[in-house]
Parts: structure tokens; C-alpha cells; sequence
């Protein structure tokens, strides 16, 4: 008598043909939900830029706008924000970027600037600074209080219509480079009216 033996598994092309299509569709589907942008314009300042689609915005009292990527990997959500920069007097002893450089210094613990650069786009000519500084995610929450981590940032400098400018980005040091090209589409894609 015969047992029923397991049969061997038979390749089957259609299988692997349908299971490779799926793969690249979803690239396809990925890549383009990446690529999507979202625009951002303020009649007021007349500045408008865009920002990835998949990035939200949320309320600030302080600034024009803040964007947020909420799938950051990071302790602290990758951020982007436009402001007004009201602290740097004109007629000030120092030039604007090093007044800013000395405004910062004293906004935040362990600040230390690690680049300093004139960057050009199509629209204007930006101040870049590059910087570390430490912060704790959770300090207007004390039963959330963690320990310190260390943020890295970029501020963007420029001046138009007569006031100065700032678009900084942040994140925590260990996701910086990650969200970092969504800075760079805000600088690929600013414009001033």
C-alpha cells in the first residue's frame, strides 16, 4: 500500500511574476507619496515655499508656520519653522549674523555651532548655521521628564522686505540626516514676492 506522500513544491513563474510586480508597484506607490509636496504661502511676508506631503502643520504662537514629520524616527519629531526674527536690532554694534549667533547662544544649553555658511538660491541669499545644542523633549511635562538629548539644527537666514528672516529646521542628532532633504526642498523651492 501507498502512503500519501507530501508532493514537492513545483516553481511556479506566476507566482514569482505576481509577487515581483507587487514589489514593484509598491516602490512605485512609495517613491511617488515621497516625492509628493505640499505648498505653503503667507500673503503677509509674501514668502512661499513647498514641503513633503506626508509632513503636517501645526499651531504656533510664535511662528508663521511650523511643519512636523510625524513618522520621525527620533525622540523628538523632525520640525521646520518659519519666523520672524524681531531680537536682531538693526544698528547693532555686530553684524546680524553674529548678533543672531549670540542670541542663540543664550536660548539654549551646551549651543555650539559646528558650520557656518552663505548659501545662494534662486531667490535669495541665505545664512546658513549649523548647531548642536541639549534639550529635554519632555520639560513642560514633569511626569514625562527624560534625560537630555542632544538636537542638531539648521537656521536659515535672509532678509526680505526689510526684516530678517529665520527657517530652521530640527531634529534629534540621531535622525538629522534623515528629514534633512525636506530642508532642502524648502530651499530648492523658496520664493519671495
Amino acid at each position: 500500500m501507498e502512503k500519501n506522500l507530501p508532493r514537492p513544491a513545483r516553481w511556479d513563474p506566476a507566482v514569482l511574476l505576481v509577487a515581483v510586480c507587487a514589489l514593484l508597484f509598491g516602490l512605485l506607490v512609495r517613491n511617488g507619496t515621497l516625492a509628493a509636496v505640499q505648498p505653503f504661502s503667507d500673503a503677509a511676508s509674501g514668502i512661499s515655499f513647498s514641503y513633503p506631503a506626508l509632513w503636517m502643520t501645526l499651531p504656533s504662537s510664535n511662528a508663521i508656520v511650523t511643519i512636523v514629520n510625524p513618522q520621525s524616527s527620533g525622540v523628538m519629531r523632525s520640525c521646520i519653522t518659519l519666523t520672524k526674527e524681531d531680537s536682531l536690532a538693526s544698528g547693532a554694534m555686530l553684524s546680524p549674523e553674529k548678533a543672531f549667533l549670540v542670541t542663540r547662544s543664550q536660548q539654549f544649553v551646551l549651543y555650539r555651532v559646528l558650520a557656518e555658511r552663505d548659501v545662494q538660491t534662486l531667490a535669495a541669499r541665505l545664512h546658513e548655521f549649523t548647531y548642536v545644542y541639549a534639550d529635554d523633549p519632555y520639560k513642560d511635562d514633569p511626569a514625562r521628564s527624560s534625560v537630555p538629548i542632544i538636537v542638531k539644527a539648521k537656521d536659515l537666514m535672509f532678509t526680505h522686505r526689510g526684516v530678517t528672516w529665520l527657517i530652521t529646521y530640527r531634529a534629534d542628532s540621531a535622525s538629522f540626516d534623515e528629514d534633512l532633504p525636506a530642508l532642502q526642498r524648502v530651499m530648492e523651492t523658496l520664493s519671495l514676492q
